[in-house]
C-alpha cells in the first residue's frame, strides 16, 4: 500500500497584505511591472501555487481580484505615458489583464427568418442555402 504524505501548505494569512504592497508598486519610468510571477518567487512558490491558493482561502481570492486591477492600473499608467511602448503594452494587456480587442459586427440582412426549433431537420443543402442567405 503506497501512502501519499501531504506537505503542509506554505501559505500565510500575512500574504495577502504582502501581495497587495507588491503590486501598488508607484508607475514611473525604470518600475518594473508587477506579476504574480515575481510575488511567487519572492515567496519562495511557484505561480501554479498562488493560482491553487485563491480556491482554498477566500481572502486570498479577495486580495488577487484587488492586484489584478493595481496591475492593470499601473499597465494602463505606464502605456498612456508612453513610458512603455505601444505594441508591448497592447501584447501585456491582452495576454494578463480581461482587456481584448474588440471586433463589432454589423447585420444589415434583416430578411432572414430562421426557424431554428426545426433546424435539426433540415438537410445539408437547406443548411447551405440558409448559410448563403445570411452571407449575402
Amino acid at each position: 500500500m503506497v501512502h501519499t504524505r501531504w506537505r503542509p501548505t506554505k501559505y500565510k494569512p500575512e500574504y495577502c497584505q504582502q501581495m497587495i504592497d507588491f503590486f501598488s508598486v508607484k508607475p514611473k519610468k525604470g518600475a518594473m511591472l508587477p506579476t504574480f510571477e515575481r510575488f511567487a518567487m519572492n515567496i519562495d512558490v511557484d505561480d501554479d501555487t498562488l493560482v491553487a491558493w485563491r480556491s482554498q482561502f477566500p481572502k486570498y481570492s479577495a486580495a488577487t481580484k484587488r492586484c489584478k486591477n493595481l496591475q492593470k492600473e499601473f499597465l494602463n499608467h505606464m502605456a498612456l505615458t508612453w513610458i512603455f511602448k505601444e505594441n508591448y503594452s497592447k501584447f501585456v494587456a491582452i495576454n494578463i489583464t480581461n482587456m481584448r480587442d474588440r471586433v463589432e459586427t454589423i447585420n444589415e440582412n434583416t430578411n432572414v427568418n430562421i426557424d431554428y426549433k426545426d433546424i435539426e431537420n433540415k438537410t445539408s443543402s437547406e443548411l447551405e442555402e440558409i448559410r448563403k442567405s445570411l452571407l449575402s
